[in-house]
This record gives structure tokens, C-alpha cells and sequence, in this order.
């Protein structure tokens, strides 16, 4: 969405009636909504449907690989959309959602997701486009991880799997028409400790630095038919780097003895983790956006803290940092690039 008053004044009470809202992305005029979930994510992370499948969170490791230096020309990084989710912004008062909103747009962000609350994708699309061709749909929603293994206590699909069968049932189906203009996967890092540039080459699972396996599934499930699938833009609609709490910000949270922050980092790690992301996300030609889970911190530690403000909307020292890397994604002077991978500072 942009940053303007009348759509923040609708917001909190679109939000607490449960209204799937279609927001303004970038500087186009084009609407976009996603259709899968955006359900927060504790570490391994919950995924989204667009069909009767399941694209949620399993398990999985990171092989430890940072990107290698592919050979090649260097390039100035695209420009990229950088926005949040995060569920502070359902407010029954729209003035006190209005305020978190502007707390968000001073960090950086450029705007906010809702969840699309959707049935199924190509039913969507198809109501959709019948209100305005220009509408953009964005499938997907994946998480990272997933188990494939169908008959456990939690059977899961990983995305690699998911894209996959995603592709058969729409050749299978006949369609005629597309059913999404655009693809999202939320690409967590397995523990908020690792970075956003280890690869995963010899799993299913999918972060930012797999870019390449994404786009070579996505191309290999949908080339030959009336969905683009090679080309077909990404955004990273969920990705987060949760940071430990000081003492003086501890009296804003509940449930203090949680383990689940354990793999929590300083606020130091967390902005050069976003920098990062943001980095690989600028070099992948595809990837339209990122988009960080949270701009605030959620106040039970057994939840996910990793927005740039602790729980007392307090800035972290992480924020400035961000800021910068964040206005410098947008304005397409973040990085340089070789292949898909940015070049580090020397």
C-alpha cells in the first residue's frame, strides 16, 4: 500500500472485520494480493496454500555453503520493493493504526502485506481479473521447509515438492488462462544465526541464496503452458532475524523463560543479516521485493522478535542501519552484482 491517510484510517478497521485488502506496491499503479497465508513463523516457519495442498514448514538443515563468486560482469543491484508484515497493524482504533503504520514507514519500509484469507488460486485469480485485468496475484506463500513425508504428525510439503505439484495439477487441469502473475515464498533461515547466504543445494528446502533452484523449478513447472513460469516474478513475502531482548526493554514482554528465542542474535548481526538478504535479493533479476517479519517485536518471547523496535516500540540499534540499506535497495545503489549473487565490500 502507499503511505497515504485514508488508506491508513481504513486499515485497522478493515483488518479487525477480517477484509482481505489489496494494497498499492511500489511506484506502479497496479494492485497486488497475495493468496496464500501469512501465518508467523517460530524459527521453521508456517507456509501458505494455493490449491488444495498444503505449503507448510517441515524440517530441514542448511548445508553451511556460502555463495560462490560465479564469474562475470558486475552490475549495479535492481531497484526492490522493501516492506513488512506484521500483525501490530490490526487495530480496532484506526488512529493508533495509523500511528504504528508511520512508526513503519520511519524504518524504511515502503509497505505492508495483508493476509489474503483465499480459497483457491485460480478461482481467485480468475474473480479477480473479472474486477480489473490490472489487478496482480501473487501465489504462493511457501515456506521454507517442508517434510514430504505424508502419514506423520505433521505432514508437510517442502516447496521444492509443492512447486512441483503445483505444475502437474495445472497441466493436468487444462487451463486455459494463468493463475497468478507473481510468486512469494518465505525463505527463514532454519535458526535466525545463520546467514541469509548459505545455500541448500542438496535439500528441498529453499532461503533467498537458492534463488537459482526456485527460478529453475518454477521455470520447469509451468514453461509450455499459458502460465509464465521461466521469468515469472518473486517476491520474499516473509523473512525475519529475531534479536535477544536487553534487560531494559524485558519489562514489555511475557512468557521471559521461552527457549524459543534461543538462536536469537544481537541487533548487530540482524542488520547485517538484512543488508544481506537485501543484497541477494537485488543481484536475483526475478525477486521484486522483500518483505521483513516484523517492524515490531512480538511481546511473547515464545512468538518471533525480530522487528527493528523492540515490544515498547523502542528503536533497536539495528534500525539505522536498515534504514539506510533499505532506501539504498530502492533507489537501485545497494550493491553490485556478479551472476546472482552481490559483491562484497572489500
Amino acid at each position: 500500500m502507499r503511505w497515504k491517510g485514508p488508506a491508513l484510517a481504513l486499515l485497522g478497521a478493515a483488518a479487525v472485520a477480517g477484509i482481505a485488502i489489496g494494497f498499492m506496491l511500489g511506484s506502479g499503479s497496479d494492485k497486488t494480493l497475495t493468496t496464500g497465508s501469512t501465518e508467523a513463523v517460530r524459527g521453521s516457519s508456517s507456509g501458505g496454500s494455493t490449491s488444495a495442498a498444503s505449503g507448510t514448514a517441515g524440517t530441514g538443515a542448511s548445508t553451511g555453503a556460502t555463495l560462490p563468486q560465479p564469474p562475470g560482469p558486475v552490475r549495479l543491484g535492481h531497484r526492490l520493493l522493501v516492506a513488512t508484515v506484521d500483525d501490530a497493524f490490526k487495530q480496532a482504533d484506526p488512529a493508533l493504526a495509523a500511528r504504528l503504520i508511520k512508526i513503519s514507514h520511519d524504518a524504511g519500509f515502503g509497505s505492508v502485506i495483508a493476509k489474503g484469507y483465499l480459497d483457491l488460486l485460480a478461482r481467485t485469480y480468475d474473480a479477480l481479473k473479472a474486477v480489473s485485468p490490472h489487478i496482480q496475484v501473487i501465489g504462493g506463500a511457501l515456506a521454507p521447509r517442508g517434510s514430504d513425508r505424508p502419514g506423520t504428525k505433521r505432514d508437510t510439503h517442502s516447496p521444492t515438492r509443492f512447486i512441483q505439484d503445483l505444475g502437474a495439477a495445472y497441466k493436468a487441469s487444462g487451463r486455459s488462462r494463468p493463475v497468478m502473475d507473481a510468486f512469494s515464498v518465505h525463505p527463514y533461515m532454519r535458526t535466525s544465526e545463520l546467514p541469509p547466504t548459505d545455500l541448500h543445494t542438496a535439500s528441498t528446502t529453499i532461503t533467498i541464496a537458492d534463488y537459482p533452484k526456485l527460478a529453475s523449478l518454477l521455470s520447469h513447472a509451468f514453461d509450455g503452458t499459458p502460465q509464465r513460469g521461466r521469468g515469472l516474478p518473486i517476491y520474499y513475502t516473509e523473512f525475519g532475524v529475531q534479536t535477544r531482548v536487553p534487560a531494559g526493554h524485558r519489562r514489555a514482554y511475557s512468557d521471559l523463560d521461552s527457549p524459543s528465542a534461543a538462536d536469537a542474535v544481537d541487533p548487530k548481526t540482524q542488520a547485517r543479516y538484512y543488508r544481506q538478504a537485501l543484497q541477494l535479493a537485488a543481484c536475483q533479476p526475478t525477486v521484486k521485493g522483500l518483505f521483513v517479519f516484523h517492524t515490531f517485536d512480538e511481546t511473547d518471547l515464545a512468538g518471533w522478535q525480530s522487528g527493528l523496535y523492540y515490544a515498547d516500540e523502542k528503536p533497536k540499534p539495528s534500525l539505522p542501519a536498515f534504514r539506510r540499506a533499505a532506501a539504498d535497495a530502492r533507489a537501485a545503489r545497494l550493491t553490485q552484482c556478479s551472476g546472482v549473487t552481490f559483491v562484497p565490500n572489500s
